[in-house]
């Protein structure tokens, strides 16, 4: 029986050139994903979805206390290594009973937040320019890292112990917002304006979007304009993971996630990230409507980092942060979520004697990267009359849902592996 290793030292020719993931935009730690596209009469007729994780990133916390737990669970993920603390934090903190100060709960948010427009925005600088062969603006990106770690460095001054469980016992952070942390809001949104479209104009119209990306000024318009450029493509719903409760998830972190079996919700695969969060979005429900499923795509990312960008100016402005999602399943058992920027989060930790005793993770792209979720449904319909056009916009595709693990294509000629000498192959 042939590895997915295997047949791809033999048959080079049906990889995607140049679409494995940009370096720095994934987590070569977390895993691995690889669709394979299986074309039939010129269309997309089945889609497998492959993706192997690392299994040590959980089991590496087992034994040790819970205070250097949480500060390691971020050193264990190149992407993402905030929003990891902080849900562990939360879990670890609904385990032991150890609630954090409001001010403590504000930097966590606000990290969180400019790890996802750091992530995010990054991204569309590196990787979205690739496939409307657009260069990539190295020097525009170096000054938008500047200002993102600007941003970054004036909440730990403030609020030094946000990483610790409950934070600290002193009253540390008690004065919130930061004194830095306005000004350098303020910058970071007025660099934002090279990157980002304004919100307003992506919220006017699925007609003015339109009109927009087809002036094709930006990175951004570009990769909207090619989206946009194709035949209306069928819909293959994937229910969008909304109005969901921790409470609903933690019998499947207690059992079949926690043996490895992909998550569900509701007994059903499920969609997180971006899309899920702007499904119904006038705009993007628009262009749902329409066939524009992967434009849809594309603009609720952009819509996506644009929220994230108000909701740190708001924390900045002095507002309070929003209420952690945790809870206690048990002595000792606490879980917690935390949005990113490509979805849902989850941790569940076991406490015994203040150690880790036990531990799962679910990543938003455990969800996506469902055998029957999101990523194998889309693509199905598309044409594959011209390969180069597919290419593109399944790189496209990968890129809205935005996978933190590095990632490869396939194109399978479903004929060819019907004959005789393939079927064994594939078998």
């Amino acid at each position: 029986m042939h590895t997915f290793r295997d047949e791809a030292k033999a048959k080079d020719d049906r990889h995607v050139p140049g679409v494995r993931g940009a370096a720095g935009s994934v987590d070569p730690a977390g895993g691995h994903l690889r669709l394979i596209l299986g074309i039939a009469d010129g269309r997309v007729a089945r889609v497998t979805v492959a993706l192997t994780r690392n299994p040590g990133a959980a089991s590496v916390l087992a034994g040790l206390p819970v205070d250097r737990a949480a500060r390691t669970v971020g050193l264990l993920y190149s992407l993402c290594g905030t929003a990891q603390t902080v849900a562990a934090l939360g879990a670890m903190e609904a385990a032991t009973g150890r609630a954090a100060r409001p001010a403590t709960m504000a930097a966590r948010a606000a990290l969180v937040l400019i790890e996802a427009l750091d992530q995010g925005v990054v991204r569309i600088g590196l990787d979205w320019a690739a496939p409307v062969g657009a260069a990539v603006d190295a020097e525009g990106l170096r000054a938008l890292r500047r200002d993102l770690a600007t941003a970054r460095g004036a909440i730990p001054s403030a609020v030094p112990a946000w990483d610790r469980i409950g934070g600290a016992d002193d009253g540390d952070g008690d004065g919130w917002p930061p004194p830095d942390l306005g000004a350098a809001v303020a910058a970071l949104s007025a660099r934002l304006r090279t990157w980002l479209p304004d919100a307003t104009l992506l919220s006017e119209s699925a007609g003015a979007v339109r009109a927009w990306a087809r002036a094709g000024d930006t990175v951004p318009a570009r990769a909207v304009a090619l989206a946009l450029d194709g035949a209306p493509e069928p819909a293959r719903a994937v229910r969008p993971l909304v109005g969901w409760r921790l409470a609903e998830v933690a019998e499947d972190l207690r059992t079949e996630v926690g043996a490895g079996a992909p998550p569900t919700w509701r007994g059903r695969v499920a969609e997180t990230g971006a899309m899920a969060r702007l499904v119904d979005h006038p705009v993007v429900a628009d262009l749902l409507a329409s066939g524009a499923g992967l434009a849809a795509r594309l603009v609720a990312r952009l819509l996506d980092l644009r929220r994230a960008e108000a909701a740190l100016r708001a924390l900045a402005a002095g507002e309070p942060p929003p209420a952690a999602v945790t809870m206690t399943d048990g002595p000792g058992v606490g879980l917690a979520a935390v949005e990113t920027a490509r979805g849902v989060l989850l941790h569940r930790v076991v406490v015994t004697d203040g150690r880790v005793a036990d531990g799962r993770i679910v990543a938003p792209t455990d969800w996506n990267a469902h055998p029957d979720g999101v990523l194998a449904r889309t693509p199905l319909g598309w044409s594959a009359t011209d390969r180069t056009a597919l290419a593109r916009r399944l790189h496209l595709l990968v890129l809205a849902i935005d996978p933190c693990v590095t990632y490869d294509l396939w194109l399978d000629d479903m004929r060819a592996m019907d004959a005789p000498g393939e079927a064994a192959a594939h078998a």
